[in-house]
């Protein structure tokens, strides 16, 4: 958990939502727990009761399961009740509790630093790219121009110092590696898109176990960077459409059913649709007697194609 928050995933009738949903609520695994009291009151507002919770991580996470009619104001009563408990709740369906896909950031998400603001560091101007970076997420300046200006105080920094710093001072979130390695487990996609930069998404990737990565590209020659980005520039919009072009992709080849076509009557099927329907029927006949080698009769199946003899 990163701060009090609160997700409603459900169709935008939420008054008439009377299938089965799932409150989840996290505590910071770092703190305090779970207060009983904030469990209480999520439990009393969907109606159920705390002795039904279904515990995550005992002290720390757990799910709700109701299907009682939400009153009007739920979102903000459940909200307001995570804030004031300092923990995070997230409604969605229960048939859509387990996830196909995870995208995640990776500066200060799975990772504790921001890299850029650690490669400076090695030569010494962490303060003034770490205001820049500063700038950017408080929204003064726009994410593009910020990248670039800090990418431009890196000029002649070896490239060699990228491996450094994923040693000496690169940490890994707590939790993200056990996060991934849920999901894999569970059949999902996993990919870490990063407005960062390859050189460290690559190796990050391959330590937490994500299936791919996606980021920006520094630019170098020889063995120092040359101050510049490759563009296009992977920023916050790109990261969500870059980052699910790949999955779309990615799942595709690995998917063992595919969408099936549109079945056209056997009367509007002519050259290759026949060719197809003949082809699925070969596959449905039986296998041939050792030795002999079998051929369809394709007259059988498609009056007017002419038959094949066996050879």
């Amino acid at each position: 958990a990163v701060g009090p928050a609160i997700r409603i995933a459900c169709f935008p009738a939420i008054s008439d939502c009377r299938f089965m949903l799932v409150a989840t609520l996290i505590a910071a695994p770092k703190g305090a727990g779970l207060p009983a009291s904030g469990l209480a009151a999520i439990a009393e507002a969907v109606g159920t009761t705390p002795d039904r919770a279904a515990w995550l991580a005992p002290g720390y996470a757990a799910d709700l399961r109701f299907d009682a009619p939400a009153a009007p104001t739920w979102r903000q009563d459940l909200a307001a009740i995570a804030a004031d408990g300092g923990f995070d709740c997230v409604v969605q369906q229960h048939d859509q509790r387990r996830k196909r896909i995870l995208i995640a950031d990776m500066d200060s998400t799975m990772i504790d630093q921001e890299c850029i603001d650690e490669l400076a560091d090695a030569i010494g101007i962490k303060d003034r790219v770490a205001g820049i970076t500063a700038r950017a997420m408080n929204g003064e300046i726009a994410f593009e121009p910020a990248l670039k200006e800090r990418v431009a105080l890196l000029e002649k920094l070896p490239t060699a110092a990228v491996a450094e710093v994923i040693a000496e001072r690169i940490t890994l979130a707590s939790g993200g590696a056990e996060l991934v390695a849920t999901m894999r487990a569970n059949g999902a996609f996993t990919a870490l898109v990063s407005g960062g930069f390859t050189v460290f998404t690559g190796p990050i990737a391959d330590k937490l176990g994500f299936h791919e990565n996606r980021a920006n590209t520094l630019l170098h020659e020889g063995d120092a960077f040359t101050g510049r980005v490759a563009e296009p520039i992977l920023g916050s919009a790109a990261k969500v459409a870059g980052g699910f072009r790949g999955t779309a992709r990615t799942r595709r080849r690995r998917c063992h059913c595919r969408g099936r076509r549109r079945q056209r009557p056997a009367d509007d099927r002519t050259g290759r649709h026949r060719r197809r329907a003949a082809r699925q029927a070969d596959r449905r006949r039986p296998c041939a007697p050792p030795g002999r080698p079998w051929r369809p009769d394709r007259a059988a199946v498609h009056p007017g194609l002419p038959g094949r003899r066996d050879r």
